[in-house]
């Protein structure tokens, strides 16, 4: 019963400890350039959340900053307010997808295709720099499968969009090392998760995935 009471007040200071340093970070928009960042004025920190791609191929280049404001941006994703996550993820803005499909209806990210006839499949490549400062990955989301869903005549059809990224590391950073555009702990070596490398083979992946649903997150529509 001790035991019990120790791990419910254990779990119970940490759910409070988790809340309260997420009270402290605000959310903005377009805070630098095409970045949202996550910041806190108290504690001089900082993280970078979504990175609004517009289409251009200048703005594939993504150079992760280093600070903002009196802040050192430290963590690729993070949380804010009550504990709302906020990845760190490559999002095509209005303006991108009226250049990618302009008929579109309806904008997701996609698990998967196995289950999908795509009328055109199209890999759009960027590149990633980690900066120096960068020390914890909270949310982490880069690259991905997008499904551009429309309607020509009367039958539904789906363009697929695959975002792959080459990444390079500061070599300053001295949690991370990049090796072959891809992203490793140097700790031990291991390479980072949830990242959609430029190996990355859309075939390939739902032979993997052939017995997992299809899942998709709308985050566009007209």
């Amino acid at each position: 019963m001790k035991k019990l009471l120790i791990l419910v007040m254990l779990s119970t200071i940490l759910l409070f400890s988790f809340c309260g340093c997420c009270l402290l970070y605000d959310y903005e928009l377009y805070a630098i350039d095409s970045f949202n960042i996550g910041y806190t004025k108290l504690l001089k920190d900082a993280y970078v959340g979504d990175y609004n791609w517009d289409g251009s191929d200048e703005s594939k280049t993504i150079i992760i900053p280093e600070t903002y404001g009196n802040c050192t941006i430290s963590a690729l994703g993070g949380y804010s307010g009550r504990g709302y996550p906020s990845a760190f993820q490559i999002i095509p803005t209005e303006d991108a997808r009226n250049i990618l499909c302009p008929n579109a209806t309806e904008w997701s990210y996609v698990s998967n295709t196995k289950n999908i006839e795509p009328n055109s499949v199209q890999y759009l490549r960027f590149k990633v720099h980690i900066s120096k400062y960068i020390s914890d990955i909270n949310e982490l989301n880069a690259g991905g499968i997008i499904l551009a869903e429309f309607i020509e005549g009367e039958e539904t059809k789906n363009n697929v969009y695959v975002l792959t990224c080459y990444v390079t590391c500061d070599e300053e950073n001295k949690h991370f090392y990049a090796k072959d555009g891809k992203l490793y702990f140097k700790e031990n070596d291991m390479l980072v998760d949830d990242i959609f490398y430029e190996d990355f083979v859309l075939e390939q992946h739902n032979e993997t995935h052939k017995d997992e649903p299809v899942v998709a997150v709308p985050f566009a529509r007209k």
